[in-house]
């Protein structure tokens, strides 16, 4: 129900419960018995079973461990003026920039690795003033080879962290003017949509800005429950040849 819902575009738990109930009891006839309450800790209690599909689901999809993309996802928790008088998150969410609304927010970042054809390999969260040195070691774990991103992974320190384990972090510089091959660096900057295209379903379709959740055991059981689901959604785009990410084509 979870996988299906978040697929469907359904963001919160009441939602998904209801939409079963009304629609397909047939399929879980329980549904019609229990309350929404219910359902909701049931969801968050599954993550680790989720966790366990997810990780079988991404080693059974062809993909290329040598070559990642990394992403950022802002993901408020309220408005700025409103941050001191917010109760969720406290302690956990911090204020933080988001480029693509030009904004200042309060909330966590939802990082994000994706390798070929646009699997989701790795999904940890940070609170939003996080460095992403920090974040480095466990986004990249597992990967080899070249780790592609943005401007904000271009710093030589988070080059040189990532040196001895093997991995070539390939980024823009934070400065133009201090980039010494500005040809390389264009066209790194113009590989970025392939990291643009894993996280735009994330958004669009999951509704990865929209945060529901009112701490992180809930928080960290629906993140688990997307990625399953975009992972599942991957996995049966290639079966049915389609492209990787035409999700679409899947309800057609």
């Amino acid at each position: 129900m979870d996988v299906v819902g978040e697929f469907l575009g359904y963001d919160q738990d009441v939602a998904i419960s209801h939409s079963f109930r009304r629609h397909h009891p047939g399929w879980v006839p329980v549904v019609t018995r229990i309350h929404r309450p219910t359902c909701a800790r049931q969801a968050a209690n599954l993550g680790v079973v989720q966790e366990h599909v997810w990780a079988r689901v991404r080693d059974r999809l062809p993909h290329d461990p040598a070559l990642s993309f990394v992403d950022r996802v802002p993901v408020p928790v309220c408005r700025c003026g409103r941050a001191r008088r917010c109760s969720r998150f406290r302690g956990e969410a911090a204020s933080g920039y988001d480029q693509g609304r030009t904004t200042v927010f309060s909330g966590v970042r939802s990082h994000l690795r994706a390798c070929g054809p646009g699997m989701v390999a790795a999904l940890p969260c940070a609170p939003a003033n996080a460095s992403d040195r920090e974040l480095a070691p466990e986004l990249v774990e597992g990967a080899t080879g070249q780790v592609r991103g943005d401007r904000n992974d271009g710093h030589p320190l988070l080059r040189e962290q990532l040196a001895p384990a093997g991995i070539a972090c390939c980024a823009p510089y934070r400065k133009r003017q201090d980039a010494p091959d500005p040809v390389g660096s264009h066209r790194l900057r113009r590989l970025r949509w392939r990291s643009e295209t894993v996280a735009a379903p994330c958004v669009e379709r999951y509704h990865r800005k929209r945060l529901w959740a009112r701490d992180a055991w809930h928080l960290t059981g629906r993140m688990l429950r997307q990625v399953l689901s975009h992972t599942l959604a991957v996995f049966l785009c290639l079966a049915h040849g389609h492209a990787p990410l035409h999700f679409a084509q899947l309800l057609a």
